[in-house]
Formats: structure tokens, sequence, C-alpha cells
């Protein structure tokens, strides 16, 4: 298999994966209410935080620690790794990304979503949202770790 279709299916893989568990954690967080603000302490911005550092934890460890895996056992060619100054431990790696995606998407995601949507919405259109968002946070992130791994 050729690096790019490697990465291209891990990629896919991800997005699927994390949007799939970002529409359970959504879910399980706002299921049964009918409208749901932006705002507020019962409002679904603030869930961008904790949902952008999962997204990024789960798409750096585990498609770093296959990668690896898989390069070892000669499944695949080493990647040509791009410069990093990333932990080479997989968990203090993902760490490190998560903190930083938070830091920069998390924060948008909280301040942006109440200036976006001004008034409240459906369960539905959350689930959507959330769904996207883990999918797209997910694949630059993944691909970045991948080629990093």
């Amino acid at each position: 298999m050729s690096h790019g279709r490697y990465i291209a299916t891990e990629v896919a893989i991800s997005a699927l994966i994390n949007g799939a568990l970002s529409l359970l954690a959504a879910w399980l967080v706002f299921g049964g209410r009918q409208s749901i603000e932006a705002a507020g302490p019962q409002g679904f911005a603030m869930d961008f935080l904790p949902q952008t550092f999962m997204v990024t934890f789960a798409s750096t460890l585990v498609p770093t620690w296959l990668t690896r895996r898989r390069v070892r056992s000669g499944q695949i060619k080493r990647l040509p790794q791009g410069v990093t100054r990333l932990p080479h431990n997989v968990v203090l790696r993902a760490l490190t990304l998560a903190l930083a995606s938070t830091a920069i998407l998390g924060l948008g995601a909280l301040f942006l979503a109440p200036v976006v949507w001004q008034g409240p919405v459906s369960l539905a259109g959350l689930l959507a949202l959330k769904v996207t968002y883990g999918a797209l946070i997910s694949i630059p992130v993944t691909g970045f770790a991948i080629t990093r791994a």
C-alpha cells in the first residue's frame, strides 16, 4: 500500500469513528431535549472543549500507535516524517496535541458558537453539528499524527 493510500485510509477511518463517538457523546449529554441554546450553563458551546480534547487525543494516540506497530512488523514502510518537536512518547504526544487543539480550536468554537447561533438549535441540528465538528477535527490531526509517527 502506498503512503498516500495508507494515510487516506487511516484519516477516513478516524473521521468516521470520531464522528460516531461525537454523535454518541452529544446524544448522552443533550438527548431528550427539544432545543439547545449555544450559550449558558446548559448550552452546547462549552461542550466543544472536551470534544476537541478527546477527538484530538484519540486521533493522535491510536493512529500513531498503529502506524508505529505496522512499521515495526513490516506491514508498511516507514513514512517520510515531517519535522516535529513533539514528545516521542505516544501518550505525551497525544496530550500535547490535545491541549494545543483545545486551546485554539475548542476555545474558538466556544466563543464563535453563540455568535453564529443566536437562538436555540434543535437536537437533530446539534447532533449533525457535533458529528461534523468531530470528523473535521480528526482529519488534519490524524494526517499530522501519522506522518510524524
